[in-house]
């Protein structure tokens, strides 16, 4: 339509195989992280609205590895990546 204009954005991100410790055994696969908006705005972009996605297919993975080898048996802790988040964003410039 006349006066409006149509942002897509689509965001990829590959992560190769990680190994978390010295022998190999504790690893996370290769995964695709993938990100989104869509985005309408006034032809003077003086208002817009959006919806937003982050790791839109919610794929999960280690985001980091610890542990201690010392202690029976020898313990593994993880911290994972962010889950999928949908938001809205309204903007109005004065």
């Amino acid at each position: 339509a006349d006066g409006v204009k149509l942002l897509l954005r689509l965001d990829v991100a590959h992560r190769s195989r990680v190994f978390y410790n010295v022998v190999n055994t504790v690893r996370a696969a290769p995964k695709p992280f993938v990100d989104g908006r869509i985005q309408i705005a006034a032809q003077d972009d003086r208002r817009s609205a959006a919806l937003v996605g982050r790791n839109i297919f919610n794929v999960r993975t280690n985001g980091a590895v610890g542990g201690s080898p010392f202690l029976a048996p020898p313990t593994i802790s993880r911290s994972i990546n962010g889950p999928r988040q949908i938001g809205i964003e309204f903007e109005l410039k004065m």
